[in-house]
């Protein structure tokens, strides 16, 4: 029974049940026995193997030469020995047999086939054959390694596969070349030592744009006409307001290019700084230069 003062303590404590707990079934853990018939569970087991077997990507006569040469084998018959009268403990196990032993539950023997899951078990004087049909066509790591996964099995068979295909001379022949990673510029000491120097449009007009390694500070100007000698007059105005540079950098335009235009094979030379042009096609190689025409475009 609830008193007053309870009630002006708050010491009341109200809970509801959102569930209702059963007791547990006893019959749910006591499940009835169904009776079969030896037969018709050999005839299942028996079933399942058969469908196993037909369904690996080999021959009849293939899985006889398979059954033979794993009969021969040393390291498959003891792992037979251990599958069909039990696995010994780890210190016991044959040094041949040792490398199965983490895989020892899935090792079977179905059908006269020595098996691993679904994969067969390829014996020491089969894996080259093996292996040189799993990369045939030429086929990369991966590839290959799945091919191995849906059929054949044994000890380090993936450290194999990819040993394999690195030496193989028409997989090194054919292979793609790896991009080579970019060299970053080296940081001038000061500023306006190394520049950058690029062209532009923007609103149907084009641009010049010059801009300091060291600071990133830009120089625009317009330009009237894409030509050296407008590019030229408008560096020399520049140079004349911050000073003549050590090094200018740019793309393989035309109006740069020294083979093409007289003016810009003597203007280095007359001003005394170092003309260097990026690859062609390959603009990454003056990367700051390109983000700054970004920058300036978005400003």
């Amino acid at each position: 029974m609830i008193t007053e003062d309870q009630v002006a303590n708050d010491e009341v404590f109200l809970y509801n049940c959102t569930y209702s707990r059963f007791a547990a079934d006893a019959l749910s853990r006591n499940p009835q026995k169904v009776p079969y018939k030896r037969e018709e569970l050999e005839a299942e087991i028996d079933a399942f193997i058969q469908m196993i077997t037909s369904s690996l990507p080999a021959s009849s006569r293939r899985l006889d030469e398979l059954r033979v040469a794993q009969l021969k084998d040393e390291t498959c018959q003891k792992l037979t020995d251990y599958v069909l009268k039990g696995w010994p403990s780890k210190k016991e196990v044959d040094t041949l047999c040792a490398p199965y032993w983490q895989s020892r539950y899935e090792i079977s023997v179905q059908d006269g086939l020595l098996m691993r899951g679904c994969r067969i078990i390829i014996p020491k004087s089969h894996q080259a054959e093996v292996l040189n049909q799993i990369h045939e066509g030429h086929l990369g790591i991966i590839k290959c390694r799945a091919r191995a996964r849906c059929s054949v099995y044994w000890p380090g068979i993936s450290k194999v596969i990819e040993e394999k295909i690195k030496s193989c001379t028409a997989c090194i022949q054919e292979s793609s070349n790896r991009h080579q990673p970019l060299i970053p510029t080296s940081f001038p000491e000061r500023p306006w030592e190394i520049l950058g120097l690029d062209l532009f449009k923007y609103k149907n007009s084009w641009y010049l744009l010059i801009s300091d390694y060291y600071s990133r500070y830009p120089e625009i100007a317009r330009l009237d006409r894409l030509t050296s000698a407008e590019i030229i007059n408008h560096c020399k105005s520049i140079f004349s307001r911050h000073g003549i540079p050590d090094v200018v950098r740019s793309d393989n335009g035309s109006q740069f290019d020294p083979i093409k235009t007289v003016e810009f094979k003597d203007f280095p030379k007359s001003y005394g700084f170092t003309h260097i042009s990026s690859s062609p096609k390959f603009s990454q190689s003056n990367g700051l230069i390109e983000a700054a025409v970004k920058t300036v475009k978005l400003a």
